[in-house]
């Protein structure tokens, strides 16, 4: 068993390297994560089997984490992304639908399960998300003419926009898992080990997607708006640090 301390270098350099294959890092800062890496393994005497071996342990392995924005019904952006939300940042994400006297639903609340950095990746992504919808969809009350009262509408609109977004996170989770190693293909594995041990206990459970009635012309502009929208792991000096989106 490592020490805290090693596990918490050991906990860095995963995130560097995760950084370093990131479509969104140019190539300058993939070569300087690396290099990062590289140096933290040489000054802690850290070699590639106990960099897989502290995965395997579970000293930072799959835990679940709650959203901390409940809602009493799931956000139409955040629900239709939420399949791109979990296979970009490589994690799970399923609902606690909390229910009150005769089953009246009380509060639905999004729950991330993966490693630490994928949820804090996958968290941030959800806010993103929620906050960009929320703004595109302002802004299209402008330009379209739009009620604030007409909720089918702001529904359709969000639905685009979470469609698109979801589509998009797809993509390029693709290009990816395309582009990596044999060894970055064995801890993607890995990764869905743990992810089925944590939800082992679980009964998953995803809100229907039920497209009522949708207006056609405020979807297609919540599209539009998703292609808009910046999506991509923050990159920065810091773990959990705004910086440059794609």
């Amino acid at each position: 068993m490592t020490s805290e301390k090693t596990a918490s270098v050991i906990a860095k350099i995963r995130a560097l390297r995760t950084k370093a294959e990131d479509g969104g890092a140019t190539e300058a800062e993939a070569m300087e994560c690396a290099a990062m890496a590289a140096r933290l393994m040489s000054a802690n005497d850290l070699t590639e089997a106990d960099i897989h071996d502290e995965i395997e342990a579970g000293t930072g392995g799959a835990a679940r984490e709650n959203v901390a924005q409940a809602t009493k019904k799931p956000d139409p952006a955040v629900q239709y992304a939420a399949n791109g939300i979990a296979a970009l940042t490589e994690t799970k994400i399923y609902y606690n639908v909390l229910r009150g006297r005769r089953g009246a639903i009380v509060e639905t609340v999004p729950v991330v399960v993966g490693l630490e950095a994928d949820r804090e990746f996958a968290l941030y992504l959800i806010e993103l998300v929620r906050g960009a919808a929320i703004r595109e969809w302002k802004g299209a009350m402008v330009t379209h003419g739009y009620s604030s009262r007409d909720a089918n509408a702001r529904n359709s609109f969000k639905i685009g926009v979470g469609v698109r977004l979801s589509e998009r996170m797809k993509e390029l989770s693709a290009d990816r898992r395309a582009a990596r190693t044999s060894a970055g293909t064995g801890l993607i594995v890995l990764k869905d080990q743990l992810i089925a041990q944590a939800i082992a206990d679980v009964k998953m459970k995803t809100p229907t997607q039920r497209r009522k009635t949708v207006d056609g012309a405020a979807y297609n502009a919540g599209r539009a708006a998703g292609d808009r929208i910046g999506i991509g792991r923050p990159m920065g000096a810091g773990q959990g640090s705004m910086g440059r989106l794609i």
